[in-house]
């Protein structure tokens, strides 16, 4: 594997995170049940850099 599908794969993770610390930070703690689409953003970003370090990585 080389160095820019491992940094992928770790940005990736970090945006899962993020992604989990919003919806928690925004849907559990919040009256408002609904996601904002900022949160949708970050999960969508997770998934395209997830793709690519897949994609590069064969």
């Amino acid at each position: 594997m080389s160095t820019a599908v491992v940094l992928l794969f770790l940005l990736s993770g970090m945006l899962m995170f993020a992604t989990i610390i919003s919806l928690y930070a925004t849907v559990v703690t919040s009256k408002s049940k609904n996601v904002p689409a900022w949160v949708w953003g970050l999960g969508a970003a997770c998934l395209v850099v997830a793709f690519a370090a897949v994609v590069l990585m064969s």
